[in-house]
C-alpha cells in the first residue's frame, strides 16, 4: 500500500472544491443567459396567449402592451361559415417585429 502525504490529500480536496465552484458559477451564468433570451420571452408570451384562448370572453377583440410587447387579438368570420370565427393573436416586440402569430377557430354555436 502506498502512503500519500497529507499535502497531497489537501491539494486534491482544494482542487475538487475549486472545480465545484467553477461548475456552479458557469451553470448560474448559463441559466441567466437563457432566461434573458428572446426564446424565453417568446415562450412566456405563448403561454399567455394560450391562457387567453381558454378565457370566457374569447370573442372580444383587444390590444394591449405588456412589458414592451404588443398583443393584438382580432376576430373575423371564417370563410363562409357564420357559426365559426377565426381568432388571431399577433404578438409584436417593442421594435415592431413579429414574434409570432397564433390562430384559432372558435365555434359560436350556442349549445
Amino acid at each position: 500500500m502506498v502512503r500519500l502525504n497529507a499535502t497531497t490529500l489537501i491539494e486534491s480536496m482544494i482542487a475538487m472544491v475549486l472545480f465545484g465552484i467553477i461548475i456552479c458559477i458557469s451553470s448560474i451564468t448559463f441559466v441567466n443567459s437563457v432566461r434573458s433570451s428572446k426564446v424565453q420571452k417568446r415562450f412566456e408570451l405563448m403561454l399567455l396567449v394560450n391562457n387567453e384562448l381558454k378565457n370566457e370572453n374569447i370573442l372580444d377583440e383587444f390590444e394591449s402592451n405588456i412589458n414592451g410587447v404588443k398583443i393584438k387579438k382580432t376576430i373575423s368570420k371564417y370563410l363562409d361559415y357564420d357559426d365559426i370565427s377565426l381568432v388571431e393573436f399577433c404578438v409584436l416586440d417593442d421594435e415592431g417585429d413579429t414574434l409570432f402569430i397564433q390562430n384559432a377557430l372558435i365555434s359560436t354555436v350556442d349549445e
